[in-house]
């Protein structure tokens, strides 16, 4: 009774103390609604521009566009997924072609009529693209509005975009071509879209607006040389109301492991019925290590002799004992001494030995060497930095192999485009020179008559030491050779085998890992900063003032009191009923 008759009676003062401390909340409250609101824009706005996007596949590697489509007829797929959208996506710069204004980091996207309709809403709503429309088959790009300012590009503007060769093959290795690295092609200004949802898009977290060219998915591929083949696969899953539906990242795993090929991971598997063995080959000529380790695994489940095999490129073989007898430009196979194919060449001796090389009788003819003389070899690696560097080994000849048999085999050596398609050895074109004035008449009859077949033989342990450049990281063999240890048809065979090395290889080791990026950028987007706490700093003066303020007030209108207070103490209240009261 007493605390409501008090507030009555000094309403005026308890009104200026309510004041002062809505005063003091207002400074607190706005501070953390603000900080809130910074959260949620700069999440709103990183996850804004997947349009739908829930989960991103990016390879290190092209594969087949039809991915796509064999996972939107997949059961599991239906039931899980609205959408899988094939994208190439390549990191790169443009250039105005006149202007000669130059913007790097560009993105470059292939993409098609499936790209939009992850976020049709927003474009239907710019009055721009109509549901099928995309950029013509034509070289022309559209441009977000970031890249094009910055260009100061307009439609019908010329500009040239650049981008990295993909090339399967590492450029830090020997094959690898350092001199070839840049596509440039020049396109012409189609369209200009807002840099807001998809004119936007970018699977990285920044808060800057990216800077976007959208070719057309038609002509993307052919211009680098992948037709039908895309880096990127963009999935959309099915959503209750606005939100996704959860899912399972094994459900995308295994639909993955289900519907991918060995061509999608740069892998294919050559079949000689004539010689009556399979070769495990790799786009890259050196097989991955998870690729190598797939292999031997499912050659064991499928009953399969596996023989591993490093090929190289010989500079020179020479006789020092027969000076000016020298060989140029032959191709060198290390072996497992222990492997089936090794003991093909030496039936009735024992295996292969450290040091020791295997000629053919064409190279061992020419040499004039018998066994137990010495041969030098020269041949180059990459050193660091992909420098070229010229190396030599010594060997001591075990003896010379006939050439038939399975000694008389180009297959030793995968395909590899400006070598081993030439007419001519005088017609090589590969990334390292080469000396034409060494090449004879007779190495060109070699050519003619027996290709990539190998000149001489040396063990996998030797070869692998002097030529496997950072193996960890590319690969420490050319091919594997599969030999049946029991009959069949060699395309059932080679079916078999496909699966269970599919079934045993590490796709995650391969690059082929699903990432949750509607998951990751929300989360990226929230970054390390507590913006609430931020800007109570900020605002931390203005609240300190309202709290001094609230003090004083309250301050005041107990002096106001004193008098009363005074009575209070006098009729018997204890200090502290008074200021439970008062409080």
């Amino acid at each position: 009774t007493y605390c409501g008759k008090s507030l009555r009676y000094f309403w005026r003062t308890n009104l200026a103390v309510v004041l002062g401390a809505a005063v003091g909340a207002a400074a607190l409250t706005g501070a953390l609604i603000v900080g809130d609101s910074m959260r949620a824009s700069l999440q709103e706005v990183a996850v804004g521009r997947l349009g739908r996007v829930d989960h991103a596949l990016v390879a290190p590697r092209f594969f087949r566009e039809a991915l796509a489509d064999d996972f939107a007829a997949s059961t599991d797929f239906t039931e899980n997924f609205d959408r899988a959208c094939p994208i190439i996506l390549l990191n790169g710069g443009a250039t105005h072609a006149e202007r000669r204004t130059r913007v790097d980091r560009v993105n470059l996207l292939g993409i098609d009529s499936r790209f939009w309709k992850l976020e049709l809403s927003f474009y239907l709503s710019q009055g721009e693209w109509g549901e099928n429309e995309s950029p013509s088959s034509t070289r022309s790009v559209i441009l977000n509005q970031a890249l094009a300012d910055e260009l100061e590009a307009r439609v019908g503007d010329d500009v040239l975009l650049r981008t990295g060769k993909p090339d399967p093959i590492a450029s830090e290795t020997l094959l690898g071509r350092r001199d070839d690295t840049v596509t440039t092609l020049r396109v012409t200004v189609a369209g200009i879209i807002p840099a807001e949802a998809l004119g936007a898009f970018s699977l990285s977290p920044r808060q800057t607006a990216p800077k976007n060219a959208y070719l057309p998915l038609s002509m993307l591929p052919r211009v680098l040389h992948q037709p039908d083949r895309v880096n990127a696969l963009l999935v959309e899953s099915k959503r209750t109301g606005a939100q996704s539906t959860p899912i399972d990242p094994d459900l995308l795993r295994g639909l993955l492991r289900r519907h991918i090929t060995l061509a999608d991971v740069g892998l294919r598997l050559r079949m000689d019925e004539e010689r009556g063995y399979l070769s495990l080959e790799s786009e890259s000529i050196l097989i991955p290590p998870a690729a190598e380790e797939a292999s031997f695994a499912a050659a064991r489940v499928t009953s399969l002799d596996a023989s591993p095999i490093l090929a190289h490129l010989a500079n020179t073989i020479a006789a020092p004992s027969n000076s000016g007898h020298l060989i140029p430009y032959s191709t060198v196979v290390a072996i497992d001494p222990g492997s089936a194919l090794a003991r093909a060449f030496t039936p009735h001796g024992d295996p292969l030995g450290a040091g020791e090389i295997l000629l053919n009788e064409w190279t061992a003819d020419y040499l004039q060497d018998k066994p137990g003389d010495p041969i030098t070899m020269t041949y180059y690696v990459t050193g660091a930095f992909g420098k070229l560097e010229t190396k030599s080994a010594s060997f001591t000849l075990r003896g010379a192999l006939p050439l038939d048999g399975p000694a008389a085999d180009p297959g030793f050596v995968p395909e590899y485009k400006g070598i081993t398609d030439t007419e001519n050895l005088a017609d090589w074109d590969p990334p390292f020179p080469v000396d034409l004035r060494l090449i004879r008449d007779k190495d060109e009859d070699y050519w003619d008559k027996y290709r990539t077949t190998p000149k001489a033989f040396v063990t996998l342990e030797e070869g692998q030491r002097l030529w496997a450049d950072q193996p960890d990281r590319f690969g420490r063999l050319t091919s594997i050779r599969l030999t049946p240890t029991q009959g069949g048809r060699f395309e059932a065979i080679a079916d078999e085998f496909s699966r269970s090395l599919l079934r045993e290889l590490n796709l995650d080791r391969m690059g082929l890992q699903w990432d949750p990026v509607r998951q990751r950028v929300a989360e990226s987007s929230r970054g390390n900063t507590d913006f609430g706490m931020l800007f109570i700093g900020f605002s931390s003066f203005l609240i300190l003032s309202a709290m001094m303020l609230v003090a004083l007030l309250f301050r005041l209108g107990i002096e106001r009191r004193s008098h009363e207070i005074g009575l209070l103490l006098g009729t018997g209240f204890s200090p502290r009923t008074i200021t439970r009261l008062l409080l």
